[in-house]
């Protein structure tokens, strides 16, 4: 019961699941490997083995097919953590988050719906609720909002609980059993996740930034105060401009802790009132700065009267780099949660291209990057690639595969060796063994399935097969040939039964005796 009720809770994507592949060990002792997809149902089994801390763990796709789900996850990677401050802050705000220590022993911080809901909810409710909790950076599960097609499989988690690791966390502190974690569940699991509201100030930041909104509430952390200020003057110039000097005094009074001295307030003013050339504001939003980075919610900021805006140097979220294992590699990427996809890595490659391709395909517009900076940005993504094994049967040897038996039982087989010099295969039923030429598969399979691949790619899929390569003498002249196992094939029937007979018994029926199977 345990199991099921695990396997219930963390249901997902059902075509698919994830492991981590160790590949080498460091002189560190740190284990290296690659994240990877298998093209497979997670089975009962699966789940059974992660729970006893057998490897590989288990990791599963929250989105599914229809584009929903019933669970996601804040991945607060930073080190070191301290796990009960931000429980701590999860109960303060009153949220429905259970915290699990993941595999480094960051943070995972799930939250759970008794029914599926859009993909897209979860993500955007995650999102906001991680800048609340100060880590706007984190990583949020699902990270794509839909996927593009059936071998698009998304990005996995690894699940909890794996052995005696990766635990829950009480609300006390200490660490959760898997039935009290059931009972954690039980008792934050949501009927409807968008009706979870945060409530902060914001009669001071109205129509303004989330973040100085969320700070304003909290307060501003140690050695930011500065650059806290700043962007509050920031804002208060946008939605006071006759006031804002004065208003930022009152502000700096009431809410830093404790103020800023009144030279150090008289500074910041000066940098805030000076003008471009065309009289427009010098300075912005010190988005990318402590301690607005933290709590940023891009998103709705954009939205707001005295937000960001919109500029032309404001660049999407490239995330998840991902390639199928096909031939040739689909590779998808994710920008801003949505998923492009692409046979041509050069698309990938160069920036100049990725801006049509998400022009074409999603019909929004990319800034300019420069190369070199695109390419630093891709090495990142390539840290953390997911390589995406597909079933044999979309792969270019199941494709082989395929085609090979259609050459050798539905192209019309020659009776007798000596006919090899016709272009087609010959099956020894009695050896049960197919002969053909070399030369006539590799015509045929380029003239009629425009399957073009180099002889030394087919004789290795045919030594695979258990092929051999021997010589034949048909019509007594020696010539080389390739032997492989015949494929099956439905068995004939010997001798049709005499339904005609005036007196049939059960024997004329049935050809033999009554016990024997009906041939066909």
């Amino acid at each position: 019961m345990k199991v099921e009720k695990f396997k219930h809770i963390f249901s997902g994507l059902e075509r698919a699941h994830g492991f981590y592949e160790f590949t080498e060990t460091k002189i560190s002792g740190k284990r290296d490997g690659q994240m990877r997809t298998l093209h497979k149902p997670p089975t009962i089994q699966m789940y059974q083995n992660h729970l006893e801390g057998l490897y590989p763990a288990l990791g599963i796709v929250p989105i599914r097919d229809d584009a929903t789900a019933t669970w996601g996850c804040i991945d607060i990677d930073e080190y070191p953590l301290d796990h009960k401050k931000i429980l701590s802050k999860v109960r303060q705000y009153k949220l429905p988050l259970i915290m699990c220590a993941s595999k480094s022993f960051g943070a995972h911080l799930f939250l759970f719906s008794k029914q599926p809901q859009p993909a897209s909810i979860f993500q955007n409710k995650l999102k906001e609720i991680a800048s609340y909790l100060g880590h706007a950076k984190a990583e949020v599960f699902p990270k794509q909002i839909k996927l593009t097609n059936e071998q698009d499989t998304g990005s996995w988690l690894n699940l909890p609980y794996h052995g005696d690791t990766r635990y829950a966390f009480l609300d006390n502190g200490d660490g959760a059993s898997l039935e009290e974690f059931f009972d954690l569940y039980d008792k934050y699991v949501c009927e409807d996740i968008s009706k979870i509201i945060i409530q902060v100030k914001q009669d001071h930041i109205v129509d303004g930034p989330p973040c100085l909104q969320v700070l304003t509430t909290q307060g501003f952390p140690e050695g930011t105060r500065n650059n806290g200020l700043f962007n509050i003057g920031i804002f208060y110039r946008m939605s006071n401009p006759d006031d804002w000097k004065d208003l930022l005094e009152t502000y700096n009074r009431d809410y830093m802790d404790p103020p800023l001295k009144a030279s150090e307030v008289t500074i910041i003013q000066k940098q805030i009132g000076a003008n471009k050339a065309d009289g427009t504001m010098k300075y912005i939003y010190k988005c990318n700065d402590q301690p607005i980075v933290s709590v940023c919610q891009k998103g709705i900021c954009k939205s707001r009267k005295f937000g960001v805006g919109t500029s032309s140097g404001d660049h999407p979220v490239y995330s998840n780099l991902r390639a199928l294992n096909s031939h040739p590699k689909i590779w998808f990427l994710d920008i801003d949660s949505e998923t492009i996809e692409t046979k041509d890595y050069t698309n990938i490659e160069y920036h100049a291209r990725l801006r049509r391709l998400v022009a074409d395909q999603q019909m929004k517009y990319i800034p300019k990057m420069k190369q070199t900076d695109w390419e630093d940005h891709l090495a990142v993504l390539f840290e953390s690639i997911t390589a995406i094994d597909v079933p044999e049967d979309v792969s270019k040897v199941g494709e082989f595969k395929d085609y090979l038996m259609e050459f050798c039982v539905g192209r019309g087989e020659s009776f007798d060796i000596d006919e090899l010099d016709m272009e087609k295969p010959y099956t020894d039923a009695k050896e049960n063994k197919t002969y053909f030429r070399l030369r006539d598969l590799c015509k045929w399979l380029e003239n009629s399935k425009s399957f073009k691949e180099t002889r030394a790619w087919i004789v290795q899929r045919l030594k695979d097969l258990g092929g051999e390569d021997v010589f034949v003498y048909p019509k007594k002249i020696q010539t080389r040939a390739w032997k492989i196992p015949a494929f099956k094939q439905p068995k004939m029937m010997e001798k049709i039964p005499n339904l005609k007979s005036k007196e049939k018994t059960d024997k004329d029926v049935l050809g033999k005796d009554e016990e024997e199977e009906i041939p066909f």
